[in-house]
């Protein structure tokens, strides 16, 4: 199964997703955060029209076997409810949200593919 942003921005329209995140989360700065992802090689980009946070605080990770999208929310507790609309939207297209979201802290990382590119988790969390 491959998640497209249409299919999945339509899905977390009709999917109101509530969070409940930790109080003392860390909270990560995007531009470090991104500074990070680009010194370690990676290919990030703005993405302006994510269909679950869409904030200048986006980012697409391009691979050969899938996108990774990252969101850095304000609070751990909005970070929580972008979470849950991305693990809805993945139930609801027979996904796995062990195998397609990750959150740490203020910031949701997700992929396109029906599981995360090898070793991508590792450096991403490097990153957090």
């Amino acid at each position: 199964m491959r998640v497209t942003r249409t299919t999945v921005g339509t899905i977390v329209m009709l999917v109101a997703g509530a969070g409940c995140g930790s109080s003392g989360a860390t909270l990560h700065d995007a531009s470090v955060v991104r500074t990070c992802l680009s010194e370690k090689g990676f290919p990030v980009e703005d993405d302006l029209d994510n269909p679950f946070a869409p904030s200048s605080r986006d980012f697409r990770i391009s691979f050969a076997e899938a996108d990774v999208f990252l969101s850095v929310s304000d609070t751990a507790d909005a970070a929580a409810a972008v979470e849950q609309n991305v693990t809805a939207a993945a139930a609801v297209l027979g996904g796995s949200d062990a195998d397609i979201v990750r959150r740490n802290g203020n910031v949701v990382y997700y992929t396109s593919s029906e599981r995360f590119p090898d070793g991508v988790t590792t450096d991403i969390n490097s990153c957090l």
